[in-house]
């Protein structure tokens, strides 16, 4: 007795780095396997694997420096501003200064 079953799967396309032959991975293991860096093979028999780091581990440092260039930016923004008041007091107190300066020789 045999039985009809629909199945719906979604195929990517992947070829071997050994052999170019064609094959088709089921999405949810493919992105398994990127996300694992495990070994596989290709209906050859040729042993494949993703290189470098998992998506996840990419975004999360990604994120990680992002914060920390914030971080970095924020604080070079604070100082610029620190760094303008005092300059602005600077001026103030010269000016102050020059004044006393030219009242006094006219005298």
């Amino acid at each position: 007795m045999a039985f009809n079953v629909p199945v719906n799967l979604r195929l990517e396309i992947i070829s071997c780095c050994v052999c170019g032959v064609m094959f088709g991975l089921a999405e949810e293991f493919n992105s398994s396997l990127r996300e694992t860096l495990k070994l596989w093979y290709c209906p050859n028999g040729h042993s494949q694997s993703y290189l470098g780091k998992s998506m996840a581990t990419q975004i999360f440092e990604l994120e990680k420096k992002n914060l920390a260039l914030s971080l970095e930016r924020d604080r070079a923004e604070t100082k610029a501003a620190q760094k303008g008041k005092q300059l602005a007091s600077f001026k103030k107190r010269k000016q102050e200064k020059d004044k006393k300066a030219g009242r006094g020789r006219s005298k």
